[in-house]
């Protein structure tokens, strides 16, 4: 039977300890609230740009960081508007057609208004460049831990 001799695998072992506290750590922790801080802010400054103006620009400048939540494998974004119309806004609503509105001062012509779904589609937009995005974050985690 052949001998290979000996291996210490020591170095390997410590390697591998240190991986699994800093992936299971605070460090990810913290890596992962930066990143859904990121998408916050990039969210937000997406859907700004989708939302129409109307006459007090109001519906833009309400746009706000909602809350973090990381359970397991899932990092949920919260992004709010707490204006009372912003969900017909995005959604579409029905009106009455002749009515007047003072603060527009015209009267209704058509019975429905489509949304403009300006959140929905900053969230597609934003889905479709998350791989680059995390891409990014995750090479830097992994470059401070191998050669930082």
């Amino acid at each position: 039977m052949a001998q290979f001799g000996k291996f210490d695998d020591e170095s390997l072992q410590q390697f591998i300890a240190d991986f699994d506290s800093k992936v299971n750590g605070q460090e990810m922790a913290n890596l992962m609230e930066d990143i859904g801080k990121d998408l916050q802010i990039l969210l937000i400054n997406t859907v700004k740009k989708k939302t129409p103006p109307g006459p007090s620009k109001q519906l833009k400048r309400n746009w706000f960081p909602g809350d973090l939540k990381y359970t397991g494998n899932t990092l949920t974004v919260e992004v709010h508007n707490n204006l009372e119309y912003a969900p017909h806004v995005e959604y579409g609503h029905r009106q009455t057609p002749g009515r007047y509105v003072p603060a527009i001062g015209k009267r209704l012509k058509r019975d429905y208004v489509p949304g403009k779904h300006m959140l929905e589609n900053s969230m597609n937009e934003l889905d479709s460049k998350l791989d680059q995005i995390l891409g990014a974050k995750v090479d830097k985690f992994l470059h401070d831990f191998f050669w930082g």
